[in-house]
């Protein structure tokens, strides 16, 4: 594996960490704090990954290297998701139960 793939490997483990955390853990800010930067990181690299497939068919790449980037695009696509659900449960967590 090259460099470049080692770090975004590296981001997207850090950033589903931090996923995970937001949906297990206790309400904080820095988990609010945290869900918005790995759902930015997440979509720029769907848009990367989307890039990549359209720049990889236009030039006539073998289908599976224009299979891998898809791939990645809709990982990173679930990753977004995952990442704005996080955020949406630190929220609600940390309003605490409605008053009767």
């Amino acid at each position: 594996m090259e460099a470049w793939q080692v770090v975004v490997m590296a981001v997207c483990a850090i950033c589903f960490a931090l996923v995970v955390r937001n949906l297990i853990g206790a309400p904080s800010r820095f988990g609010i704090v945290s869900g918005r930067v790995s759902m930015v990181a997440f979509a720029t690299f769907a848009a990367f990954f989307f890039w990549k497939a359209r720049e990889l068919r236009g030039e006539s790449a073998s289908p599976e290297q224009v299979w891998g980037a898809l791939r990645l695009l809709v990982a990173c696509a679930v990753g977004t998701v995952l990442s704005a659900a996080s955020v949406s449960v630190q929220r609600r967590r940390s309003r605490g139960p409605k008053p009767s």
